[in-house]
């Protein structure tokens, strides 16, 4: 837990804040200095990366993960171009090895796209006949939203996709689930592009597992950085814990699919309104594709990464959800620098879930209660429990 937890814990409160500050100016230089070679970036960019209108900053992802030695180093230049769902997985330092093999080969997946696409029609107007109609409206009002951010292309007819995208162009169904219910009492909806059905999960080769932050990670940086304030003396009010989050706003979706992907990630699903099917191209990592996990949780863990080193912000995240825990004097200060770096980069944030710092706050379905925490005694830890990993493993004991 020790890279979550700033050196700096013992400094004034000022000279904390005024770090921070330092850092988000120097960075919002760098973006004025690069102006240029970001609009160059864009310009050349892939074909989903510029049919989305991607506010991705490349040359800046770039400089930061040279400056700051970030293992993914060119994540920046990945995005610019974009990254693919089929085939082998493309690599990131951020993940350990572990391999498993594709059980359809790309030129079989090739060769079986017409008779899919045929099959898939049948498929979805059978199934039409029982869906119930909120959740095929939900589909298309959400897709349309889709089209409207770019982050997916205007409805067209099958025919003319295949004309666009040749004998290959391959669909995948559109589906909508119920997903809970918001904070105003209404449904949410979700859709899912249902890859495991489109040949393209079964035509990827995944090489990398991801090590995931989880409930105990969030747990374990309280109670270590609530041990160093007290080492240090820092026991007034001011220094007491809080929690905030961030979310990426529709976190997939701001990852650019790699040009040769578009034609095999085609939409497809059933509009009540027409009776018909609708096509749709994405631009965007299919949440469904199997290679799209790996695609984002690179950028959020870059996010985090670079959070930490240029900020000296204890944040880590699960998936597209961000925490950081800060005392009550610094917490401001953090998540205002922690938007910085995300708007300068391109990457944007989901300002209906954010939770700005609280002593109770939420995160991955759980609610942190810290009101009592300094009145709480910790035992100290064993010497040898050094890794981060030997602690999960303790507390999962």
């Amino acid at each position: 837990m020790r890279t979550f937890i700033p050196i700096h814990a013992a400094s004034v409160q000022m000279g904390v804040i005024h770090e921070r500050v330092q850092a988000v100016w120097w960075l919002r230089g760098q973006v004025k200095a690069l102006a240029e070679a970001t609009a160059q970036a864009r310009a050349s960019a892939g074909k989903a990366f510029i049919a989305m209108k991607s506010p991705i900053n490349p040359p800046i992802i770039d400089l930061l993960s040279e400056i700051f030695q970030v293992e993914d180093r060119f994540l920046g230049s990945k995005l610019c171009s974009g990254l693919p769902v089929v085939g082998v997985a493309d690599i990131s330092p951020f993940f350990e090895p572990y391999r498993m093999e594709a059980t359809l080969s790309i030129k079989d997946f090739l060769s079986s796209t017409s008779s899919r696409r045929e099959a898939l029609k049948r498929k979805i107007f059978g199934e039409s006949e029982k869906a119930p109609r909120d959740i095929l409206m939900a589909v298309v009002e959400k897709t349309a939203a889709e089209v409207s951010a770019g982050t997916m292309g205007p409805r067209r007819a099958m025919e003319d996709l295949i004309d666009i995208h040749g004998q290959y162009a391959n669909f995948c169904q559109r589906f909508g689930i119920k997903q809970g219910l918001d904070s105003s009492g209404n449904i949410k909806y979700r859709c899912i592009d249902n890859h495991a059905t489109s040949g393209v999960n079964e035509a990827a080769t995944r090489t990398q597992k991801i090590l995931m932050s989880n409930i105990a990670s969030i747990m374990l940086l309280i109670v270590r950085y609530e041990s160093v304030l007290r080492e240090r003396g820092l026991l007034g009010p001011q220094w007491s814990l809080v929690g905030a989050t961030e979310d990426l706003k529709a976190a997939y979706r701001q990852c650019p699919l790699s040009d040769s992907m578009i034609s095999l990630c085609l939409v497809m699903f059933y509009n009540p309104s027409t009776k018909a099917l609708d096509c749709h191209e994405s631009y965007g990592q299919p949440f469904g594709a199997g290679h799209a996990v790996p695609n984002f949780y690179r950028i959020a863990q870059w996010c985090a990464t670079v959070g930490r080193r240029l900020l000296k912000l204890p944040v880590d995240h699960f998936f597209d959800d961000f925490w950081i825990v800060e005392p009550k004097c610094l917490a401001p200060s953090g998540v205002w620098a922690f938007r910085s770096l995300m708007k300068s980069c391109g990457f944007g944030l989901d300002p209906g879930k954010s939770q700005i710092p609280a002593s109770v706050w939420n995160a991955l379905g759980v609610a942190f209660d810290m009101q009592t925490l300094r009145a709480q005694s910790f035992s100290q830890p064993d010497p040898v429990w050094e890794s981060r990993q030997d602690r999960l493993a303790a507390y999962k004991t």
